[in-house]
């Protein structure tokens, strides 16, 4: 049997690619789910493809490794996003208007400044911020535990 090599070589035991899914299974995934979708360490984010799709209003990136949040389609319309647990150091630049709830807590190493809290206070619907363990400096939060429509975890 030959050594796995490329992408499949770094990718953890038993986890899957979605350019190994067959054509159309992703398309059939989002449609179960509906208007939430899941990706989680179990999933190698190898393709881009996940990025075009539309019309998500949940989306929970949690334990992906991630170092940023790339802009897409998919951010349209989002009104819960979490993206706990990766590796992020700063806010994502692409975040939608429409967003209700951002969970950016246990990215470690993640400093919010105070440009990204003016970011956040402008976006019209957030109503939920979660901040836990982070490296977001004492001052930074005591701004956003003043925002009077903002409730931080």
């Amino acid at each position: 049997m030959a050594a796995p090599t490329g992408a499949s070589a770094r990718r953890p035991a038993g986890a899957v690619s979605i350019d190994d899914l067959p054509p159309g299974v992703l398309g059939r995934i989002f449609a179960l789910a509906g208007s939430a979708a899941e990706i989680g360490p179990s999933v190698t984010l190898v393709s881009h493809a996940w990025r075009s799709r539309q019309g998500l209003r949940h989306l929970m990136l949690r334990s992906c490794d991630l170092v940023s949040l790339p802009d897409g389609p998919y951010l349209q319309g989002l009104e819960h996003l979490d993206v706990g647990s990766n590796r992020l150091t700063t806010l994502p630049p692409a975040l939608p208007a429409t967003l209700t709830k951002l969970v950016l807590s246990y990215n470690r190493q993640l400093v919010l400044s105070d440009a990204d809290v003016d970011r956040l206070l402008g976006l019209p619907r957030l109503a939920e911020l979660s901040v836990r363990d982070t490296a977001t400096s004492v001052a930074v939060l005591e701004r956003l535990f003043a925002a009077p429509n903002l409730r931080i975890a």
